[in-house]
Parts: structure tokens; sequence; C-alpha cells
């Protein structure tokens, strides 16, 4: 009830604020004028306005309307109404018969005034031809994180506004994302809201580099993304770049099977307010509101936005309340722009990070298949996730001179959160750092809490009275971090070349600590939220790079460069083991790569990168398993050596080679890829209690594939645009061992976890602001562990029961429909610019599928997506 009450009050606001239209509106019916007790009749006036170089319409002009002096006028008087142009250029106005001067204004172009009288020249549109005037704004951001359109040699795609727009309604961003080439993503709720994940060439996500604004956000310790801790960024995302492969990052995360590039508003172009509501499956709400105030005295600008998302997830127990906020204030000199970022949002949700097997997918457990693959075995009431990370950054340009550029930007990201476990079944007490304690009674507990003979039963120790080594009992677990750091880079420009150079300084401290929250049984004066585990991990990732890109012609480009990165783990400060260590790793990663535009329709790019990238501190040692050790192969507390990790650092080569075909709004992109691996780090398939994958070094692996990207628009407003990836991920030679003397033999079998197809193809009609598209997903076998389905093992395939231990290739058909109502009359009664009514289906033909899943005891558990569902929002801007 409280929820409800929550949203009605917000729902009721912004209801409240769309109908209450300012004092002008009635002068805005587009039906009939009132003056005193006389109705003038109104009229409708329309016309197009376009760039007079491209003739291309022109989206957000505003159209101001004013009375021309005449001899009871003697200077011109504003009316009460203005228009703003749709996505086709069109505006449309109502007005009473007089003679009008109609200015057409739009940041970024210069203004231009025409002359009408209605209804005189009713029978012709007006056209309005405005000319580019450059913003204020020195264009200095100096990046290696993003690809450039025929000047880059990297496979890559962008998004920007008005497809992010287009895309988004409340899913997280790697839910977006897999629309694009090669990027596969899931979500343990089922429903893509929550702990989301994604893939890229079928590499998890701590493979994947991640930047907002520049800034790495991958977490130092896990190379993860929290992709929850950043609810309704893409409402404030300016555009999106996905490269595949190494790409062009030279900083921050090491980019394996690519990199997510995603740049906030930084300039809004003109003043708007925007609400949007809406709802949908799985009692799904979102609620934002954005305030952007355009260039203001020609200096500044500010944005800001407030949002809520709920749902209740797809899967029983997975819901997720979210609310975030984004913050920017620019300021613009002459020869140096500054911004400043605020963002983030507190997250709690629940969580749903255990699959189920295969009888709840079959509805084997009640009979009703529909309700049993819902299930979440994580169903203690308060087993949730809570955690808060504002993000706080400074961003400056600055101009030195004609041939060089500068970029600076520091951040600092606080974080504090928690959640609540209740581990599966009696957890020993030495486990928790508690010593067992004997009762006179063997029935006063569960007979799982006692020490036990070989029959099961518990067992009287030598005073007759019985060992109580265990117990039911719940935890908290809390993680404190900060992440700071700051990432120069400057550009000089040189004859025919340019050349960047730029550092990397980040430190990341994270406490991490569990209390024990609650036990059935405890010795006695166990203290309140008794700690068992207490350590604080370290992480200093410097950096140094270089990159030239020399124009050999006017159309061949070579680009060139170099990174050397040092990564330095640290655990210290162990409350109870006494631990504390530190390994450094570092890499020299060289990088080259060639562009050829063949004609300006045509080019042609080839490159090769070599990489090297570290463990993941919890693959060193896990601190929070209080029975764990540090992986090395040599240990010496006392004397603190820690020498030889068991896992190391993998090796990779990175050819890449495509082809681009532009023309117009047509496009065609080919790229072929050959990853070469010594000691890639793998999943074996399988979770520890956390949901975290474990992991291996594999000797050598090779992934190998194709990506076809394209569109196409028709002047009839056709669209057609579509993606395709093949790939084959094997092990060249890869034996696992399990213990000192069972070894598997993966050499030759498919890599767990990598999709070997991916395709996406979308048609859709595109008129007058409506818009109707289909969009058919599909994803190819995925196989949950190494053994690619016990390939080498036909006898155990042939066992009575078996369960395949993969996921089958599967086709989902979504479908968006949208409808732009600002040419229709209530929307101009509410003196509104837009307003675009969406109506999202997932899923139309209700299929039953997984998308992910892990193996244990050879038994396979899959993450089940949501059936057939919808979402309908209203988006309003003023």
């Amino acid at each position: 009830m409280k929820a409800w009450a929550h949203w009605g009050r917000l729902l009721f606001l912004g209801v409240l604020l769309i109908l209450l239209p300012p004092v002008s509106a009635a002068a805005q019916s587009g039906f009939d004028i009132t003056f005193g007790n006389y109705r003038k009749p109104s009229y409708p006036v329309s016309g197009v306005v376009v760039d007079v170089r491209t003739r291309e319409p022109i989206a957000d002009v505003r159209v101001s309307v004013a009375h021309a002096p005449n001899p009871a006028r003697h200077e011109e008087t504003p009316a009460a109404q203005y228009a703003v142009t749709n996505a086709d250029g069109v505006f449309r106005l109502y007005l009473a018969p007089d003679h009008y001067l109609l200015t057409a204004s739009r940041i970024g172009y210069l203004p231009q005034r025409t002359s009408t009288v209605v209804p005189d020249t009713l029978n012709n549109a007006i056209m309005f031809y405005l000319t580019p005037r450059p913003i204020p704004v020195s264009p200095v951001e100096v990046t290696t994180t993003r690809a450039a359109e025929r000047g880059s040699a990297v496979a890559f795609t962008d998004l920007d506004r008005k497809e992010v727009q287009q895309r988004y309604w409340a899913q997280d961003v790697p839910m977006l994302l897999a629309e694009t080439p090669g990027v596969y993503a899931y979500s343990d709720a089922g429903n893509g809201i929550g702990y989301s994940y994604v893939k890229i060439r079928g590499f998890p996500q701590r493979r994947v580099a991640v930047t907002i604004n520049g800034i790495p956000l991958n977490d130092p310790e896990s190379h993860e993304v929290y992709w929850v801790d950043h609810p309704d960024l893409l409402s404030s995302a300016q555009g999106l770049q996905v490269q595949r492969g190494v790409g062009s990052a030279l900083y921050g995360a090491s980019a394996v099977g690519g990199s997510v590039n995603l740049e906030t508003l930084a300039i809004p172009d003109e003043r708007r307010i925007s609400l949007e509501a809406g709802g949908g499956s799985y009692d799904t709400k979102r609620f934002s509101m954005q305030y952007e105030s355009g260039l203001l005295d020609n200096r500044y600008a500010l944005a800001g936005r407030y949002s809520r998302i709920e749902s209740q997830g797809y899967r029983e127990l997975s819901w997720s309340r979210l609310w975030s906020y984004y913050l920017t204030a620019v300021r613009i000199d002459p020869s140096i722009t500054t911004r400043v970022n605020l963002y983030g949002g507190p997250e709690q949700l629940h969580l749903a990070y255990y699959a189920v097997d295969r009888s709840y997918l079959d509805g084997a457990i009640t009979g009703d298949a529909e309700r049993d693959r819902r299930f979440n075995p994580l169903n203690w009431r308060n087993e949730t996730d809570n955690f808060f990370e504002p993000h706080y950054e400074l961003i400056q340009s600055a101009k030195l001179g004609g041939r060089a550029a500068w970029t600076s930007s520091a951040f600092y990201f606080p974080g504090k959160g928690y959640y609540d476990d209740f581990p599966y079944g009696p957890q020993s007490f030495a486990s928790r750092r508690l010593p067992d304690f004997e009762v006179d009674s063997d029935s006063l507990y569960p007979a799982s809490y006692y020490a036990v003979d070989s029959t099961g039963a518990p067992a009287p120790q030598p005073d007759g009275r019985f060992l109580v080594t265990g117990s039911d009992m719940t935890q908290r677990l809390w993680v404190s971090n900060r992440h700071y750091g700051w990432i120069p880079r400057a550009r000089f420009t040189h004859g025919r070349g340019e050349l960047t150079t730029g550092a990397e300084w980040r430190e990341h401290t994270g406490r991490h600590w569990g209390e024990l929250t609650w036990a059935q049984a405890l010795p006695l004066g166990t203290e309140p939220n008794h700690v068992f585990y207490d350590y604080t991990g370290r992480v200093r990732a410097l950096s140094g790079f270089a990159q030239e890109a020399y124009s050999l012609d006017s159309d061949l480009k070579l680009t060139g460069s170099v990174q050397w990165r040092q990564t330095r783990y640290a655990i210290g400060r162990d409350r109870y083991n006494g631990y504390d260590f530190h390994q450094s790793y570092s890499f020299l990663n060289p990088r080259v790569g060639l562009n050829w535009n063949a004609s300006d329709r045509w080019n042609v790019f080839g490159s090769f990168a070599h990489t090297r990238t570290e463990p993941i501190l919890s693959e060193l040692y896990r601190a929070d398993d209080p029975t764990a050790v540090p992986l090395f192969r040599v240990v010496d507390v006392a004397n603190h050596i820690y020498e030889d990790p068991l896992i190391h650092p993998e090796r990779l080569e990175d050819y890449e080679t495509g082809v681009g075909y532009r023309a117009g709004t047509s496009y065609l992109k080919l790229t072929g890829f050959w990853l070469d691996f010594r000691d890639e780090i793998v999943s074996n398939g399988q979770i520890d209690l956390l949901g975290v994958p474990l992991t291996g070094n594999a000797a050598r692996s090779t992934h190998k594939g194709v990506e076809i990207e394209g569109g196409w628009t028709h002047p009839s407003g056709l669209e057609l645009s579509g993606n395709l990836s093949l790939s084959r991920n094997r092990f060249s030679e890869y034996h696992e061992f399990v213990d000192s003397t069972t070894v598997n033999d993966y050499g030759g079998n498919t890599i767990a976890g990598f999709p070997d197809r991916i395709a996406n193809v979308t048609v859709g009609f595109r008129k007058h602001g409506a818009y109707g598209g289909l969009t058919v997903a599909e994803v190819g076998r995925q196989y949950l562990d190494n053994s690619q389905d016990n390939r080498k093992n036909a006898a155990l395939r042939a066992v009575s029961g078996y369960q395949k231990k993969l996921i089958e290739e599967h086709a989902v058909l979504n479908t968006l429909v949208s409808l732009d109502l600002s040419d229709l009359p209530f929307p101009r009664l509410l003196d509104g610019r837009r307003f675009l009514l969406e109506f999202r289906g997932m899923n139309l033909t209700d299929l039953r599928y997984e998308t992910s899943g892990y193996v244990y005891a050879e038994v396979p558990y899959f993450y089940p997506a949501a059936m057939r569902n919808f979402f309908v929002s209203l988006k309003a801007e003023f």
C-alpha cells in the first residue's frame, strides 16, 4: 500500500503539472480565440524548417509568433504562443486573422524571420532555411575511448541520443545494448531490471571496459560493472558507443571482448522540461522529471533529472526499488570548458542470483510450468541488496594554441552498502569464527546442528553431553569503497599527423566485513552482530600511453599506439588471518591499425593488438571466505612472503579486418576477427555460494568470427536494420585439474558461455511522428560448462535421466509502436512541444526460454526469461 501511495502521489503531481496550462493557454485552443465576448476564428498555419546546406529537416526548432506593426500598432508585440518542429522539421500553429512575424530559432543555428498574413497565405507552407552557427564551445575534448567513422581501424557501433531514447523504456544498460552486433545480455530477475549482465563477443562484462564520460566504471577489485547502481542513467545519455575487440581505449579496465563508452548530456541544446511516466507487466513503473537550461548568457548550462523505477521482476521475489538523480553544470570560456557532473541513486532489490534446474522449467514441481519456472531459491524475504555509490566528476577541456588541446578528468566515487544473506543449510561455527559448545540434550536442536556418528545421529561426547557444531544463521555482508583518480590527456597536431598522449592514476580502497545477524543456536557470550571476517583490499592503477594517427595519404590513415599499465593489488588489515600482501602486474600493450577510405562510400580497415590482462583480486585471495587461503604457490605468513600466483595473467593477440559502406542513410559493415589467447582466464561453469563464477587458466584458446551490420531507409518511411554475429570459440589446449588425481581434458571443446550466433533484425515504418517496428532477436546455443555437454563422455550422456548442460537456441519477437501526439488538439491546449505515447511488447510469441546458467554437481541450472510482457509510457516535453 505504501508503494502505491507513493506512486499515486508522483503520478498525481505529473498529471497536475501537465493539466495546468499557463495563463496564455486560452489563446491557443486551435479552434477559436476569444477577445472579450467575441470569438475570433483561428486557422492552421504550418511549415517546415530545414538546414540551408544539407536540406535535412531540423527537429526541436522553436517557432515563435509576434504581431507585425500596423497603423494601429506601431511596433511588433509578442503573441502568446509558439510551436516546436517534430522529427520531420514540421511545425503547426493556430492563428487568428492578422499580420504576423514568425521567428525560427534553435541552438547551433542563426535565427531566421519571415512574415505571413492569416488567412491570405494559408495555402502556402512556410519554409525556413536555417544557417548553422557554431556553438560557443571549444571542440577540444581529447579522447582515446571513442572511435570515428571512416577514421578508426576499430569495429564499433554508435547510438546517438535519439536512438537511445527510442530503445530505452526502463531496462538496464545491458538490455538496451543487446540489439547491437555481438552483444548478449540477461538479468537475474528475468525482465531486464535489477542485476543485469552484458557480454560482447561472448566475453563476460569483467572483460568489457566501460567508461562514462571517459572515466572508467569497472570495479577495480572485480573488474565487474554493477549497472544496477546507476538506474535510469540512459535518460541522461547523449550517446553510446560499443567497440568490439581490444578497441581504442588506452586506459581503464582491459578491453578483451570490447568496450562500452557512454557520454552524458554535456551542453543542453535548448531549454526544456521533460516528464515521463510509464507502467507495464510485473508491476513495473517508471517516473522521470528532467530539466535542461539551454545556453545561459552564452556561457553557462545546467541540467538535472530525478527518476524512480520499481518492478516486482519476472521471477518470484526479484523486486527492485531504484531511484536516481543526475546534475550537470557547464561553464564555457573562450579557451576552456569546465563541466561538473553529479549522479547516482540508492538501490534496493531482492537477490535472485541462484538459478533453477530443469524440473522447475518443465513444471514438474506443481504441474504448472508457468508458475514453477518463476521460482527463486533465495526465498528468504530479507535476502536484499542495498547500495549507494554517488559519482562526482570534474572535466575540463582547453585549447593550448592552434595545434594543441588538453583534457583533464578527475573523479571520486564513494560507495557503501550491504546485502543480507540466509545461507542454505546449517553453517559451521568454525566458518564464522565461533567455538562449538555442548548441551545436555540431542533434541534441543535439529540433528544437523550436532557432531554426528557414522549413522548420522548426534554423537555423545565423553562427558555424556552433545556437541553443537553449527546452526542455521543469517548474515549481513558489508562493503565500503572509495575510488578516485585523475586522467589527463593531450593532443598535438603536426604536419599530417596527430599525437595523443596521456596518463592514468586511480586508487581504490574497499573494506569488506561480514556480520552474523541471527542464528538459531549460538555459543554463550556471542556479541550482537558478531564480525566473522574483516579485511581491506586496495588497488592502484597506473598507465601512460601515446597514440599517433598519421595520414599517409588523404584517404589512408595509419594509427599506432603503445600503453604501459601497472596494477597493484594489496590485502591488509585482515582482522583474523593476518594475511598482508601485495601483487603487482606491469604490461606493455602495442596496437597498430590502418584505415583506407577507398571512395566517399567505401572504407577498409585492418588492425593488430597485443594485450595482457591481470587476474582479479579474488583470484588471488577470497578473503570473505573464512576458510580461504591466498592462492600462491609460496605462502609464508610470518615473513610476509607470497610468491607465484596460481592464476596467471592472460595474453591476447587480436587480429581484425573490416569493410564499410555508407550512402546517405544506408550502410553496411562487415568485420572479421581472430583472437589468439595464451592462459585465457575462463569460467569453469560453476559459481560459489554468493553467485560469483569460478575461474581458471586455459593453456591455449582461440575465438574467431564474422560480424555483419546494416541498415536501409526508404523515402516512404520504411526502415530495415539488422546484424549477425557468427563465432567459433574453442580450447586449443586446456586441462582442468579437479584434484590431485582427476584431470579433465577440454582440448577442442567450445568454451562455456559463448553463443555461437547472435542475430537481430528490425523492420519499421516511420511517418509523420508515428513509428511501428518489429524486432526478431535470435541467439544460438550456449554451453554451461567447458565439457561441451560432456562431448568426450558418451557413456555419461547415455545415462537415464541425463540433463543437457546447454541453453538451446531461441528467437524472440519484440515490438515498438510510438505516436507523437503533438499535432493533436489536446497537447496544444497544454502548451507542450512534444507528447509521445509508446507501447512496447516483449516476447510476443510467449516463448519459454532461458538466458544463462551454471552447473553444480553435474546438474545444470538455468535463469528463465520473462514470458510475454508489455510496457506503455507517455513522454511530455515543454
